[in-house]
């Protein structure tokens, strides 16, 4: 958009994306496709975890979320 803005040539956007991710209740399981291999069970679920929290916007918040993950997986509701 800044080069739109700015008049000079737009190059074409390409983005390669890590893979697809699901996740079953709790512990149930999950599915994944991670760069063109699927994977299900508890493997894919945890790579979903760690995925997930790899893209929080800080170390901080990702900190956080994993504080309260294991509060709850401990302590329960």
């Amino acid at each position: 958009m800044a080069r739109a803005l700015k008049g000079q040539s737009l190059k074409p956007f390409s983005s390669s994306g890590l893979g697809q991710f699901a996740s079953f209740w709790c512990w149930a399981g999950g599915i994944a496709e991670v760069y063109g291999f699927q994977l299900t069970g508890l493997v894919a679920l945890l790579m979903r975890w760690f995925a997930f929290n790899y893209v929080m916007p800080s170390r901080k918040v990702m900190l956080r979320g994993v504080g309260d993950w294991f509060f709850l997986a401990f302590h329960g509701q």
